[in-house]
């Protein structure tokens, strides 16, 4: 049984201090269970027995070499006796130890570490290191597809994998009866600007092939718009369809953006031209007004909202907590055939995704996934064929990427990909509507962090601990950016170098002390050598730091009764202005302190002004989404995961009436998944209501091999 003995947090704020790294919080509590409470191993003469380091994320290659350092490095406990000084020590070098790899973007850190008394028996006792480092984006962490990716790759979402100059690849493989059987990849290279990220995937089989090649960058702000993106994308297919083939291969130069608020607001834009070659037999012919083969040039326009909600207060940290997702979208295509303006079709697009989980025991949930989409095009002159809207159980985005998912045609999953076609005028609809809901239970599953540790009290209050602490942090940093702190701050050297006078006038006066005098001298050089201190060290540093020096200066917080071992540019005042000058009566020394004094009341009245309610409400808002990620991570997440799937779909595609365009599934099957290695779903949906030329169902099978390199 595990005892967790020891717990350990820093909590980082690089968004904050920019190029300075701040810790925020480092608690130490001991913690009794299993092994036997409250004693003392190294006066009980225990030894250790065996010592071990873990990470969840140690299948990552970088992070595996941490932890093979962090191993080398405790090593000389095993055998040993147990000297608290020592695993005190051996605590330090694994905590030192960078775990996480240099992220491109700005991240709110978080290292939790927990030392573990384990198996207690014969005065002899094992030792684990257990760590956990993330470093969790705060606002594209709100969004729902960041949300679905913390289940089935928690590595991402805890920012492990956010990897500079670094080679991953994916292989893929999967079955549907349009495709067949069908294998490839993806291969990404995350490099520095102006590179970007450079990402190339895959797939062919003997009846498909599509490639896909983009080149993106990124950017994180700290005003409204929160975080921006830029893609310029390759693509190009050739898939079956019913008694048709559909192919594209096109240019996309995409941009999108997300901003800050309760319910982010999206919005982006993509310009696409290239060449759409389709076919089609003559069992289904083609509309009147569409083209098999064409040119072809969009502008597609598209608008959103998402969110997650999420209980996130103290009380919520340390168990399972319920949580809903959600994602709204509208897309516009405005589409051409030929140079120029002239507009072709206009393609409408709503789209609406929901993910509700709802925890029932240790890591095992109920997780109800559902989606309702609607499609509409208006033909002006003519389409392509490969343009019009085709259905079945693949599903197809209307936005390039990942980080923001629009379905585009109708999903359904009884249907193999690109059968459901059939429409009153031929071959491809122009309106459609389908609605997909899934439920899954997560049964056999294998922890991400160990039960023992995550359901221990102590790490619960250091947990929530942690989080009061960084909230503070975050405080600090969103009154530093106050345009009254930078105001207040411009004054600094002025004010260094009055201090510098003053010193001056004070000390060649002092050459005049009389023994009544001499005293009243030493207490006014006292805090002016203690002000000038903090005001070099204040023009020194940024942020956090910075705050702290100036705000030792002055009188502290409005409300705040002063802080006695602050307070320095006024107790200069009071010991060189009301006590020494009022004997000697020196104009040098009181000029320097007049100008001191004027300075010295500017920047109360600008400290005085700052909006601390602004500030402590960004901070919290900051910490909304990084506190439901990292709760998720710690009690909902999996290592391995199996669980059964329930699965129902009902589409209609038009102009048709409901005979011929509309169709339903239903079915189950099985998802797997393993952390480390690979992820695959199994399953079966039948169609209840076929035309003749329809099969009874549809298996869909894919898996996702995880990083190789």
């Amino acid at each position: 049984m595990r005892l967790p003995s020891l717990a350990l947090l820093l909590v980082v704020c690089p968004a904050l201090a920019q190029d300075d790294t701040t810790a925020l919080a480092r608690d130490r509590t001991v913690v009794t269970a299993a092994c036997p409470s409250g004693t003392d191993f190294e006066a009980a003469g225990y030894s250790i027995r065996d010592v071990r380091v873990q990470n969840p994320f140690e299948f990552l290659p970088w992070i595996g070499s941490a932890v093979r350092q962090a191993r080398s490095q405790v090593s000389h406990l095993r055998g040993a006796p147990y000297k608290n000084q020592e695993v005190t020590a051996a605590e330090n070098d694994v905590y030192n130890i960078v775990f996480l790899p240099d992220a491109p973007d700005e991240r709110i850190i978080i290292n939790l570490m927990v030392t573990s008394v384990e198996n207690c028996s014969g005065k002899q006792l094992d030792l684990t290191f257990w760590m956990l480092s993330s470093q969790i984006a705060p606002v594209v962490s709100s969004t729902f597809e960041s949300s679905v990716r913390e289940e089935t790759t928690p590595q991402s979402s805890a920012g492990a994998d956010a990897v500079r100059n670094k080679l991953q690849i994916f292989p893929s493989a999967g079955y549907n009866r349009t495709d067949r059987l069908y294998a490839g990849g993806s291969a990404q290279y995350s490099g520095r600007f102006p590179l970007g990220n450079f990402r190339v995937e895959g797939v062919a089989s003997t009846s498909m092939h599509k490639i896909d090649a983009a080149l993106s960058g990124s950017h994180d702000g700290a005003g409204w718009l929160a975080h921006s993106q830029w893609e310029l994308d390759y693509q190009s297919n050739s898939e079956p369809s019913l008694n048709s083939r559909l192919g594209q291969n096109l240019l996309r130069a995409q941009f999108s953006a997300l901003s800050r608020g309760p319910a982010p607001l999206r919005f982006g834009a993509s310009l696409e031209g290239g060449n759409l070659q389709s076919s089609s037999s003559a069992g289904v012919p083609m509309p009147v007004d569409t083209v098999g083969a064409s040119g072809y040039g969009s502008l597609k326009l598209f608008l959103g909202t998402t969110g997650r909600w999420q209980k996130t207060d103290n009380s919520s940290l340390g168990k399972a907590m319920p949580f809903d997702t959600f994602a709204g979208s509208y897309g516009v295509e405005l589409g051409s055939t030929t140079a120029g303006s002239s507009l072709s079709w206009v393609k409408h697009i709503a789209d609406f995704a929901n993910d509700l989980t709802l925890p029932f025991g240790d890591h095992r949930c109920i997780e109800l996934e559902s989606r309702l989409t609607a499609g509409f095009i208006q033909v002006r002159t003519v389409i392509p064929l490969a343009a019009r809207f085709f259905g079945g159980n693949r599903f197809t985005p209307f936005i390039a990427g990942d980080d923001w998912i629009v379905s585009s045609q109708p999903f359904i999953r009884s249907i193999p990909a690109n059968r459901l076609a059939t429409t009153s005028e031929g071959l491809g609809g122009t309106r459609f509507v389908s609605f997909n809901s899934t439920v899954s239970l997560a049964t056999w599953r294998f922890p991400l962090v160990p039960s023992e540790v995550t359901n221990n009290q102590d790490f619960r209050q250091q947990l929530s601990d942690a989080f009061d602490t960084i909230i503070s942090t975050l405080d600090v940093g969103y009154r530093t950016k106050d345009k009254h702190y930078i105001a207040m701050v411009s004054n600094l050297p002025g004010v260094q170098s009055d201090l510098k006078a003053l010193k001056e006038a004070v000390e060649i006066s002092q050459t005049t002390a009389t023994p009544q005098t001499a005293s009243l001298y030493k207490q006014c050089l006292s805090p002016i050598g203690r002000a000038t201190v903090r005001v070099n060290a204040a023009l020194q540093n940024n942020g956090q730091p910075q705050y702290g020096e100036v705000s030792e200066l002055l009188q502290g917080e409005p409300g705040q009764p002063p802080d006695p071992r602050a307070n320095w540019l006024n107790k200069i005042h009071q010991a060189c202005v009301n006590e020494l000058n009022a004997q000697v009566q020196d104009a040098t020394s009181a000029g320097a302190a007049r100008d001191l004094d004027a300075l010295h009341s500017r920047m109360e009245t600008e400290f005085a002004a700052i909006d601390r309610t602004a500030a402590a409400r960004q901070a919290k808002a900051d910490m909304v989404y990084p506190k439901a990620t990292l709760n998720t991570l710690l009690y909902q997440v999996n290592l391995f995961s199996l669980s059964p799937v329930l699965v129902f779909d009902v589409a209609h595609l038009g102009p048709a009436n409901s005979d011929l365009g509309t169709r339903y599934a239903a079915g189950g099957g099985l998802r797997a998944a393993l952390v480390s290695h690979v992820e695959f779903t199994l399953g079966y949906a039948a169609n209840p209501k076929r035309l003749s030329n329809e099969g009874k169902g549809a298996m869909f099978f894919s898996i996702q091999l995880k990083n190789l390199f």
